[in-house]
């Protein structure tokens, strides 16, 4: 939110417009899970055919936000537009049947579209909630930053480019465009993420940690003490998602101190996990793939193992002067960790080359990165 005011100040914006983009920084996450994006992954294992998204929950938060409190928008001299406006700042266009022509926004028109880029910017990735939490987790991680953002907010401006990057024909709409000097802090912010992915969101030992509690939270799914939503409606840990109330509810503390603090005997896969966890003794790593690409997700690599493991046959465990012990492998013993790192897209292409820029001397005219 504070982040999201000092660009909207570097570009001129103010009054609800502002106090709109501010609203959304502050509210654009309110629907994460406990864990925020693990409890994702729970729900995409135990209900691979769920379309629920944090992004329409945090929508739906923010409704129950102001019906719960009362908000009168009009006492913040909003209105039911700017709600709208607030909304698309979070999730982008709200009717998506319609999300395909020519300017799909209702909230605010073509002329002020640079205020869509601020929040979750859709085109570039470059946005206030990736500055934000490059410097939380950092001030955490002590990784390093070599990007600066303070230099962006001095050589930003507002320029007019097509809606759409693939046709020059397309709508003219206003854009954020960054001074071309600022071409390599552009560059560095994304080798800043790539960074922070590769020895903190994707280091080994956090991803061992971080399957180690989506195994606690699905061992504990069909005996977790059941989550009353609207209307008093129950609903499992992995159901919760589906009841803007019982996600309210799901905090990461609660969620895994309900399972520490049980006795019951549904639970206790999941509280010996959440033990392990607490006792550092990780999952061990018996074989990595290095510098290779995967094609495969990895739910497809685990039903090969999986495969494999329930035809394999028992092996000699014999201690040094002991008894033979025989161990077999069950297909729960094996789990697969794919890692993937690169510098914000999927593709493997250069994000940079998707922002816009503009020289001191044509200052009116954008120009592509790649036209440099």
């Amino acid at each position: 939110m504070h982040i999201a005011g000092e660009l909207c100040s570097a570009l001129n914006v103010t009054g609800k417009d502002k106090l709109c983009v501010e609203i959304a920084g502050l509210c654009h996450d309110l629907g994460h899970g406990p864990f925020s994006h693990l409890y994702e992954a729970l729900i995409r294992t135990t209900n691979p055919e769920s379309k629920w998204t944090h992004e329409q929950s945090s929508l739906d938060m923010l409704d129950l936000i102001i019906e719960r409190y009362k908000i009168v928008l009009s006492d913040y001299d909003l209105d039911e537009n700017d709600l709208d406006f607030i909304k698309e700042l979070i999730f982008g266009p709200l009717d998506k049947e319609n999300q395909d022509k020519e300017f799909p926004y209702r909230g605010r028109g073509p002329e002020k579209y640079y205020l869509y880029e601020i929040i979750s910017n859709k085109i570039t990735g470059v946005d206030v909630d990736k500055w934000d939490y490059f410097l939380r987790d950092n001030l955490n991680l002590k990784i390093g930053l070599t990007f600066d953002y303070k230099r962006l907010l001095k050589n930003v401006a507002v320029k007019t480019w097509p809606f759409s990057a693939n046709d020059e024909q397309s709508q003219m709409v206003e854009r954020i465009a960054i001074r071309d000097k600022e071409f390599d802090n552009c560059q560095e912010m994304f080798l800043d993420r790539s960074r922070l992915h590769r020895k903190g969101y994707q280091h080994r030992v956090t991803r061992i940690f971080d399957k180690m509690l989506i195994d606690a939270w699905i061992a504990a799914n069909e005996n977790f003490p059941p989550i009353a939503g609207k209307d008093g409606t129950l609903y499992k840990l992995a159901e919760a998602c589906d009841d803007v109330v019982a996600l309210s509810k799901l905090t990461d503390d609660w969620v895994n101190q309900s399972i520490r603090n049980s006795s019951g005997q549904g639970l206790e896969q999941a509280r010996s996990i959440l033990k392990r966890i607490d006792d550092r003794e990780k999952y061990k790593v018996i074989a990595e793939i290095g510098y290779g690409a995967l094609p495969k997700r990895e739910q497809e690599y685990e039903e090969l193992l999986l495969a494999f493991a329930q035809q394999s046959l028992p092996f000699d465990n014999t201690k040094d002067g002991g008894a033979q012990e025989v161990t077999t492998l069950k297909p729960s013993d094996l789990t697969v960790i794919k890692n993937n790192i690169n510098m914000g897209r999927k593709d493997g292409t250069n994000p940079v080359l998707n922002m816009l820029f503009y020289d001191k001397v044509r200052s009116s005219i954008p120009i592509k990165a790649w036209k440099m």
